[in-house]
C-alpha cells in the first residue's frame, strides 16, 4: 500500500515553468551550443565552507577536507551519501537507504553526528532521510574535529550539501536515469535572471524516481522540488532564500541485523547478496522534509563583509522496520518489527562577520559571529506489532517472506520528548607572515537538554559550556604547496541508548574529544597529494555484554591517511586513497586494548579514469575499493571479514545542436557478497549493496 500522493501533475507543471524561465531572455543568445569541454578540475583549487573560518580553498585550510562536485555526483548516478563519498580515505559505509533506513558513513571510525554532523549551506539539519542529491551542486567532509567550525558533532567530521543557487545563465536540464532492478527518474533544472539589470535570479529543480528497487520486495517512491532565488538589492547587499521538499518512502527496509553480543564462541554466518529482503510484508520508512532559509549577504566595506542566515527545518518520519536478530552461525534468525513516527523541528540563525587588516608586516583575516539553534522532537507511541515479535523463525540464505505488522504508526499520537537548546559566539584570526600562516580560534559553547517523559514531566536536565580552541600552523614553501600541524577541541552531544537495548532511553552527558593532526598539500602539474597524521581522543559509549548501552572510559584513534593523483597522460587521471587507523579502548573499566567496533584497520581504493582525445566527449572510469576486517562489539568477540567492491563508469556527450550527455555505471561489477557495520555503537551489521546497473541520460537548453 503506498502511503505517498502522486505530484506529477506538479512535476509537469513545473517542466512547462521552467521551460519558460530558461527562455525568458533567450532573445539574442547564440543557439548553436557546442559540447562544453570537460577540463581537469584542480582538486586542491576546490573551494569548500569552514563553517567559523569562511570559504577557503582546499589547499589553504588546514585540516583535512574533500569536495565532491556536481559533475562527480552524477557521472557515478549516486542516491546517497555512501556513494558520494564512496572511496575517500578514511570513509567507510555504515548503511544504504535502499536496504537501510538511513545511509550513513564513519569517517576515522566515527559514525558522523545524525543532529548536528550534517549540514546543508553550512546550517544544521535533523538527518532522518536520504537527501535528493539533485539539488546540490558540491558535497564537502571536513574530516576529524570541527569543534570551532560548526559546534557541537561528532569528531568523525561534518558533512555539508551545498545547495545549487541561483547564480547560472538562463538554462533548462532535463534528466532520466534508471537503476536496477527497475528505479526510474526524471528530473528538471530550471535557472534564469530577470529585472531592467538582471537584479534578480531564481533557479527551480524538481525530481520524481520511482520503481522496484535492487532489494527483493523493496520500493523506493520520492518526489522533490526546490527553489532558489536571490536579488541584488544594490552593489553592497544581496538577498537570497532557498526552499527544498521531499516526500520519501522506501519498502523492504531493515534497521540493522544483530548478532549475539556476549557470545565468546559465536561466528558471524557468511554474508549474503545484499539483494536478499529480510523484512517483513509492509515494511516501509516514509519521511516528508522541508527546508526553508533567508539570508544577506552584505559589503561592509572593500575588505569586510558580513552574511546573515536564518534556517527552520522540518521532518516527519514514521515506519514498520525493524531488526533480524541472528542467533546461530546457520543465519536463523527472529524479527522484532517496530511501528513507530517522529517529528522534528530544527531553527537556527547564524551571523558571521570576515575581513582583513593590516599591522605592520602581518596580514590578518579575522572571522567573529554568533549562533543559536533550537530542536524539538516528538515521539509517537513507539510499538512493535505481534507483541513485539514477529513469531516466524527465518533463515538469511533460504528467506521465506515474514508476515509483518499490522498496525499504522500514524494512528500514534505525538508528545514531546527532547528539546536541545544551543548557543555559541566564535571568532579566529588567521596571521599571515611570509611564507607561514597562524591560525587561532576560540568558539564559546552553550548546551541544553531537555528529555521528557509521555505525561510531559521533565526526566533530564542537562546543561554544560565551554570554550573550544582551534590552532593551527601553515608553511606555504610555493603558491601549490602548504604543510601544516594544527589542534582542534570538540564537544558532542551525549550518545542515547536505542530500542534494542536494555536501557533504552536513557541518554549520556556531553562527551569532549581533542584532535592533533600534521598534514601535507600538494598542487602540482603532473600530480597532486594529501596525506595526513592524526590523532584523536574522545570518551568511550558502546554496548557491553549485558545489552546495556554506556558511556565508560576514554577511546583513541590513530591514523593515517594519503591521496594522491597522478596525470600521467592527457586526459588520463590515477587516484589513490589510503588510510591505516589504530582505533581502541585506552582507559575505562574494561575492554582496554580492544579494537573499537567497526574500526577497519586499513582501506584503500584506485581509480583510473580517462577522456581520449581522439574520441571528444568520451570518459572511462574504473575503481577498485577495499575495506579491511574490524571487529563487531567492543569486546572483540566477533569479526567482520574484509571485502572489496570493484565500479565501473561511462559518460559521452553527444555533440549535437543540443548536446546530450549519456552515462553507464556498474556499482559492485562482481556482485561481492559483504558484511558492513552498521555504526559503532550497536553491534549491528547490514549487506552490503550488490551489484547495480545505472543508466542516464541528459541535456540543456
Amino acid at each position: 500500500m503506498r502511503l505517498k500522493k502522486k505530484k506529477l501533475c506538479v512535476i509537469i507543471a513545473i517542466l512547462a515553468t521552467g521551460s519558460q524561465l530558461a527562455h525568458a531572455n533567450e532573445i539574442g543568445e547564440d543557439n548553436n551550443k557546442k559540447i562544453k569541454k570537460v577540463e581537469k578540475i584542480v582538486v586542491m583549487g576546490k573551494q569548500v565552507d569552514s563553517g567559523g573560518l569562511g570559504a577557503r580553498t582546499i589547499l589553504n585550510t588546514p585540516f583535512s577536507v574533500e569536495a565532491v562536485d556536481e559533475k562527480q555526483i552524477e557521472e557515478r548516478q549516486a542516491m546517497g551519501i555512501d556513494e558520494i563519498l564512496n572511496g575517500i580515505a578514511g570513509v567507510r559505509t555504515a548503511a544504504n537507504g535502499i536496504s537501510a533506513v538511513i545511509p550513513e558513513v564513519t569517517v576515522r571510525g566515527l559514525k558522523l553526528d545524525q543532529y548536528n554532523g550534517y549540514k546543508v549551506d553550512g546550517l544544521p539539519f535533523a538527518n532522518r532521510t536520504t537527501l535528493p542529491v539533485e539539488h546540490f551542486s558540491q558535497v564537502e567532509l571536513i574530516k576529524g574535529l570541527a569543534g570551532f567550525q560548526y559546534g557541537f558533532g561528532s569528531p568523525g567530521g561534518i558533512v555539508n550539501y551545498v545547495s545549487k543557487k541561483a547564480e547560472i545563465e538562463n538554462e533548462l536540464s532535463i534528466n532520466l536515469g534508471y537503476s536496477s532492478d527497475g528505479v526510474y527518474k526524471v528530473s528538471a533544472d530550471a535557472s534564469g535572471f530577470f529585472g531592467s539589470e538582471e537584479q534578480f535570479s531564481a533557479r527551480f529543480i524538481a525530481v520524481h524516481e520511482e520503481g522496484d528497487t535492487y532489494v527483493d520486495r523493496g520500493y523506493l517512491d520520492r518526489d522533490s522540488v526546490s527553489l532558489d532565488l536571490r536579488y541584488d538589492l544594490n552593489d553592497a547587499v544581496t538577498l537570497h532564500g532557498n526552499y527544498l521538499f521531499q516526500e520519501r518512502q522506501a519498502d523492504g527496509v531493515i534497521f540493522a541485523i544483530f548478532t549475539p553480543n556476549n557470545d565468546i564462541d559465536f561466528k558471524l554466518p557468511e554474508p549474503i547478496n545484499g539483494s536478499t529482503g529480510l523484512a517483513p510484508s509492509e515494511s516501509w520508512y516514509w519521511n516528508e522534509s522541508e527546508f526553508f532559509t533567508f539570508g544577506a549577504d552584505i559589503k561592509i566595506s572593500n575588505n569586510w563583509k558580513s552574511k546573515i542566515n536564518y534556517r527552520s527545518t522540518t521532518a516527519s518520519t514514521a515506519w514498520k522496520e525493524g531488526n533480524a536478530d541472528i542467533f546461530n552461525e546457520e543465519g536463523d534468525f527472529t524479527f522484532l518489527q517496530f511501528v513507530g513516527r517522529q517529528d522534528h523541528s530544527f531553527d537556527n540563525i547564524q551571523v558571521l562577520f570576515l575581513g582583513e587588516i593590516k599591522t605592520g608586516e602581518l596580514s590578518h583575516n579575522i572571522t567573529f559571529g554568533a549562533s543559536a539553534q533550537e530542536l524539538e522532537q516528538l515521539n509517537g507511541e513507539f510499538g512493535q506489532g505481534h507483541d513485539w515479535d514477529v513469531p516466524e523463525i527465518g533463515n538469511i540464505y533460504n528467506v521465506i517472506p515474514l508476515t509483518g505488522a499490522t498496525n499504522t504508526p500514524f494512528t500514534q499520537s505525538l508528545t514531546k520528548a527532547q528539546v536541545i537548546t544551543q548557543k555559541a559566539v566564535f571568532a579566529s584570526d588567521t596571521i599571515t607572515y611570509g611564507s607561514f600562516t597562524f591560525l587561532a580560534g576560540l568558539r564559546w559553547n552553550e548546551f541544553v537538554q531537555e528529555d521528557f517523559a509521555g505525561d510531559g514531566t521533565i526526566t533530564k536536565d542537562y546543561k554544560t559550556s565551554d570554550i573550544v580552541p582551534s590552532f593551527a600552523l601553515n608553511y606555504k614553501s610555493s603558491k601549490d604547496s602548504t604543510y601544516y600541524i594544527s589542534y582542534v577541541e570538540s564537544i558532542e552531544k551525549g550518545g542515547q541508548a536505542n530500542i534494542v537495548h536494555e536501557n533504552y532511553p536513557e541518554t549520556f552527558d556531553a562527551l569532549k574529544s581533542d584532535q592533533i593532526e600534521v598534514g601535507v598539500k600538494l598542487q602540482k602539474e603532473m600530480w597532486s597529494m594529501n596525506t595526513a597524521v592524526f590523532q584523536i581522543e574522545r570518551g568511550s559509549e558502546y554496548t557491553n555484554n549485558f545489552n546495556v548501552y554506556v558511556q565508560n572510559g576514554l577511546s583513541r584513534y590513530e591514523g593515517i591517511e594519503l591521496g594522491l593523483s597522478l596525470f600521467p597522460l592527457e586526459g588520463m587521471t590515477l587516484r589513490v586513497e589510503g588510510a591505516v587507523l589504530n582505533a581502541k579502548f585506552v582507559e575505562g573499566e574494561s575492554n582496554v586494548g580492544n579494537y573499537l567496533p567497526g574500526t577497519p584497520k586499513e582501506q584503500a581504493s584506485f581509480t583510473l579514469e580517462y577522456e581520449p582525445t581522439s574520441i571528444e566527449g568520451l570518459m572511462l572510469r574504473g575503481s577498485y575499493s577495499y575495506i579491511g576486517d574490524s571487529k563487531l562489539q567492543a569486546n572483540n568477540y566477533t569479526s567482520v571479514d574484509s571485502y572489496a567492491t570493484v565500479d565501473l563508469f561511462a559518460r559521452y556527450i553527444l555533440e549535437t545542436e543540443t548536446p546530450v550527455t549519456f552515462t553507464f555505471g556498474v556499482k559492485n561489477l562482481l556482485n561481492e557478497d559483504y558484511w558492513t557495520v552498521r555504526n559503532s555503537g550497536s553491534p549491528g551489521i547490514q549487506a552490503g549493496a550488490p551489484r547495480t546497473i545505472s543508466l542516464g541520460v541528459s541535456t540543456s537548453f
